[in-house]
């Protein structure tokens, strides 16, 4: 598991997509309103294979963060 912490400016909804090297989109996070501005999210990535993942975290505008992430299993 790995867990996100979000801060907003507003409330807003929320869209985390993860990618794997290739570009496919392995995992979707459903768009989620925060009302306190600031979320605690969990990914589970146990049926992903260990490598390097890219994400993209967007917000109802603007992408919020975006990175990359190494899964060792």
């Amino acid at each position: 598991e790995t867990f996100f912490q979000i801060f907003t400016d507003n409330t807003e909804m929320i869209t985390i997509r993860l990618y794997n090297v290739m570009g496919k989109q392995v995992r979707e996070i459903n768009q989620r309103l925060f009302k306190d501005n600031t979320a605690l999210i969990k990914l589970n990535m146990e049926n992903l294979p260990s490598g390097v993942y890219l994400y993209r975290i967007n917000g109802e505008k603007n992408i919020i963060h975006k990175g990359k992430m190494l899964l060792i299993k």
